[in-house]
């Protein structure tokens, strides 16, 4: 046969030495990204300790004894968490008859007709590629149309979604302020829970009754949609996904999130403990804000504006400090599920989809370019579609520990409304004291005590 033609021995010296470069230059570049991300691990803990530091080594400048008390409580998803939320659900919910029983159907329609409308979009997807490549342009002028006519009602589910979730935590939030209403204003329950120290003491009632109950109503109906999407994902795609790759594709997905699931149960920061001290320091902050107005004769009459300016510093540096370690903690958090749930997931994912052309599997024996190409196309969305389902269901407990902070927040002021009510409205008496009690001109000591 003819010989095939030899480069000179100096271009093959050059190609020889271009390779040799590349090849140093590639191992530099790992060198340097591995240096690279283990500095950047290393800057990460030391500025990890030294937020935590900085946190548990503050003086918090409380406004009553109690707040102090409730601050060490441990807030966690546990029992108490979930007698807890059932409670406020019963008051949120009170019937199935309810607008907020017909907002949930609503919701749950919606996410099914979203879950249907994403298997559709990736059928009509992976079509589009196989009349592309195969030059079969009549075909794909239909599938073009179809994908057109698809994404109106696409675009007004997820408009809908977005307005029902927001309209159900509205409706969770008037109940539960019309219900801490009616029963906070009446008789004199607000003064006792403002002016009286004790059980009937309510500290930072302004923050629980506006800002937490908002921040519970907004949390719950938004972790509604992040499970029930995902479970109704999870479904619908392991089954197009089994029927194709097999049971082995999904197995293995499913293998991977929950070994990931595992290990950030390890990793993860006391998110609900960390949301409620944060709510509680920024009712203190507001507290003293309204301490300064309501007073503020008597402050200026004593001269009191540079201790109550340091008192307001020194509550701000609080808040700064403490929401600084939160949002530290959650960029790590954040970085963690972007690898875990994203990146390396979208790996798994990859491999999975590459395991029937690689061991030339019998399901896509026969099959032209074409037909390969669409079923790449689609089964890469159904694989997606699973890995991002499955994703926000490892990511929902991020949710619920927040949520478990609001919760707690909440419970403990429909408690106190509730003991405030079982109270009464009785009279005060005045009692005997042998302890540090004013005296009267007598000498004899005397207490206001409030009866319950």
């Amino acid at each position: 046969g003819k010989e095939g033609k030899v480069l000179p021995e100096s271009v093959q010296q050059i190609i020889k030495t271009i390779q040799k470069q590349s090849s140093e230059r590639s191992g530099r570049t790992n060198v340097t990204l591995l240096l690279l991300i283990g500095g950047g691990c290393v800057f990460a803990f030391v500025q990890y300790k030294n937020k935590r530091n900085a946190i548990s080594s503050r003086k918090t400048v409380l406004l009553a004894d109690e707040a102090k008390k409730k601050t060490t409580q441990r807030v966690a998803v546990n029992k108490l968490f979930f007698q807890r939320l059932v409670r406020i659900l019963k008051i949120c919910i009170p019937s199935w008859k309810s607008h907020e029983t017909l907002s949930i159907i609503v919701l749950s329609t919606l996410l099914v007709a979203r879950t249907i409308l994403s298997v559709l979009i990736a059928e009509i997807t992976g079509s589009l590629a196989e009349y592309l490549v195969g030059r079969q342009f009549d075909k794909f002028t239909n599938a073009l149309m179809s994908f057109f006519l698809v994404t109106i009602p696409a675009s007004a589910v997820n408009s809908l979604l977005k307005y029902f979730t927001s309209m159900l935590s509205l409706n969770f939030r008037q109940r539960l302020s019309m219900y801490v209403n009616d029963e906070y204003l009446q008789g004199v329950n607000f003064y006792k829970a403002c002016n009286l120290g004790g059980d009937s003491r309510i500290d930072s009632a302004d923050q629980r009754v506006t800002s937490d109950i908002e921040k519970f109503s907004t949390a719950i109906s938004n972790l509604y949609t992040s499970i029930s999407k995902p479970i109704l994902d999870v479904i619908l795609f392991t089954k197009k996904l089994s029927g194709i790759t097999g049971w082995q594709g999904p197995a293995l997905m499913y293998s991977y999130f929950i070994l990931s699931g595992i290990i950030k149960k390890f990793i993860m920061p006391p998110l609900g403990k960390l949301t409620a001290m944060e709510s509680e320091l920024e009712g203190s902050y507001r507290t003293a804000h309204q301490r300064l107005i309501v007073n503020a004769e008597e402050i200026a009459f004593y001269d009191g504006s540079e201790k109550e300016r340091n008192i307001i510093n020194d509550l701000f540096k609080n808040i700064f400090n403490h929401s600084s370690y939160v949002h530290y903690l959650r960029c790590l958090i954040a970085i963690f599920d972007g690898l875990l749930v994203k990146y390396w997931a979208s790996i798994i994912g990859y491999g999975v989809m590459a395991a029937p052309f690689i061991l030339n599997s019998k399901k896509i024996a026969g099959k032209s370019s074409t037909q390969l190409t669409n079923d790449y196309i689609r089964n890469t969305s159904y694989l997606m579609g699973l890995a991002a389902a499955v994703g926000q269901l490892v990511m929902v407990g991020n949710k619920i520990t927040a949520l478990a902070g609001f919760t707690s927040r909440v419970s403990e002021l429909l408690e106190m409304v509730l003991h405030l009510k079982n109270a009464g409205n009785e009279p005060f008496d005045i009692i005997e004291e042998n302890t540090s009690a004013p005296a009267d001109k007598s000498g004899k000591l005397f207490q206001l005590e409030f009866s319950t």
